[in-house]
């Protein structure tokens, strides 16, 4: 391809303040995150992350490659389970409840790009954020990813790969890209959980 010359497009103005246009580093959390899960290790990885969360319960674990950005906008309850290689960024506010098993290679992520003008790179548009709460006694399978502004009711289960971006119910069972409900954990012994839809559904009479 002699004689043609690639010109390179001018990069667009950064604009100031913008979360869009600057890369969270967090020299600690990486450098923590890249050694293996040994005893100590999540010990130290624990502590340094209880100071910086917005606020953070008991028996929290966060396995070998998770990273969590911008730690000070989530809130995690006690007895939570990050797998490894889980990403949470916290664009907008992320709450997640106790209790909570959270799978391998798991992305949350409160913002997302805009792309309303189409005259304008993608790169300076900024974000959309809006706020992510996850209840208590939830799975995140393997893989799945969960969209800003999504509700994950209290006791529900997200399969392996799904792409979360609509609110789920209480007890439900969710997978696909997008997540659509797939069934219901439903009560065989007496509980005293909170009272699920599928419950409340399974009980009606049949027509």
């Amino acid at each position: 391809m002699s004689g043609l010359a690639l010109k390179e497009r001018p990069q667009p103005p950064v604009r100031k303040g913008d979360l869009a246009m600057t890369y969270h580093a967090d020299p600690w959390q990486e450098f923590l995150a890249s050694l293996p899960s040994w005893r100590p290790i999540l010990r130290l990885r624990t502590a340094i992350l209880h100071r910086r969360l917005a606020s953070c319960g008991v028996h929290l674990v966060i396995a070998q490659g998770s990273i969590l950005r911008y730690p000070e906008r989530i809130s995690i309850g006690s007895t939570v389970f990050i797998n490894r290689r889980t990403t949470i960024t916290a664009r907008a506010p992320i709450n997640i409840g106790s209790d909570v098993l959270i799978g391998p290679n798991v992305v949350i992520d409160s913002g997302d790009h805009q792309i309303s003008d189409p005259t304008e790179c993608i790169n300076s548009q900024g974000y959309r954020r809006a706020p992510i709460t996850i209840g208590s006694d939830v799975w995140i399978g393997a893989g799945a990813i969960v969209l800003r502004g999504v509700n994950i009711g209290h006791g529900a289960v997200v399969a392996a790969g799904a792409v979360v971006t609509r609110d789920v119910e209480s007890y439900t069972i969710v997978g696909g890209n997008p997540a659509r409900r797939m069934g219901c954990r439903t009560l065989t012994t007496p509980s005293p959980r909170l009272p699920s839809p599928c419950d409340v559904r399974a009980s009606r009479p049949a027509p």
